[in-house]
C-alpha cells in the first residue's frame, strides 16, 4: 500500500485556508475532494457564495506504515474510527478497549454535538497515540461516499504530508 499513497497525488476540499495538515485529516482522489465541498456548501445552504479550496498533496511513508482499514467508517468522528478499527482488527483487543472508553467518556444526558465534543476529544488523542505506538502515519480504505470505490486515507502523522498546491473551487 505505501508504494500506492507515494505514487500519486492526493486532494484534500476545505472552506478554509489551511497553512498545515493535523492528524486525522482526510485525503482522496480530486472527485471525491470536489465531492466533499459540494456536499458541504449544501449541507450548509452556502451553494452560491462559498469558494472551496482544493489541496493537491504529496504524501510519503514506507512499508510498515500505513494501515489498511477493511471499511469506510462514514464519520469524521473518532467514535466512528474506533468502532471500524474494532470491527477490522478483532484480534486487536485495544482498538476495542478504546471504543468502550470513547463511549463512557461521554455525557448520558448531553446532548448530541456535546457527545461528538467528548468523544473526539478524548478519542482522537488516544487513537493517536495508540496508532503512532505500533508505527502506523496512515490509515487507507474505499471510500464509499465521496468517488465511490476510490482509496481515500487519513494521516496520523501529519508530517508525512508534503503540501504541493492550492487552487479555488
Amino acid at each position: 500500500m505505501h508504494s500506492l499513497i507515494n505514487a500519486r497525488f492526493w486532494y484534500h476540499g476545505s472552506f478554509d485556508e489551511i497553512g498545515s495538515f493535523n492528524s486525522f485529516s482526510h485525503f482522496g482522489s480530486l472527485d471525491a475532494a470536489k465531492e466533499r465541498l459540494d456536499k458541504k456548501r449544501i449541507d450548509e445552504d452556502v451553494i452560491d457564495e462559498a469558494r472551496g479550496n482544493i489541496y493537491e498533496c504529496k504524501i510519503s511513508v514506507v512499508v510498515g506504515e500505513v494501515l489498511s482499514v477493511c471499511m469506510d467508517w462514514g464519520s469524521n468522528r473518532a467514535q466512528s474510527l474506533a468502532v471500524a478499527l474494532k470491527n477490522c482488527f478483532p484480534e486487536i483487543p485495544e482498538y476495542k478497549k478504546i471504543w468502550e472508553d470513547i463511549v463512557k467518556c461521554q455525557d448520558p444526558n448531553g446532548t448530541y454535538e456535546s457527545r461528538k465534543i467528548q468523544a473526539n476529544d478524548y478519542g482522537f488523542p488516544t487513537l493517536e497515540k495508540f496508532l503512532l505506538s505500533q508505527g502506523y502515519k496512515v490509515l487507507i480504505y474505499n471510500n464509499e461516499v465521496e468517488d465511490g470505490g476510490s482509496y481515500s486515507l487519513v494521516t496520523i502523522d501529519p508530517n508525512v504530508i508534503e503540501r504541493m498546491t492550492s487552487t479555488s473551487y
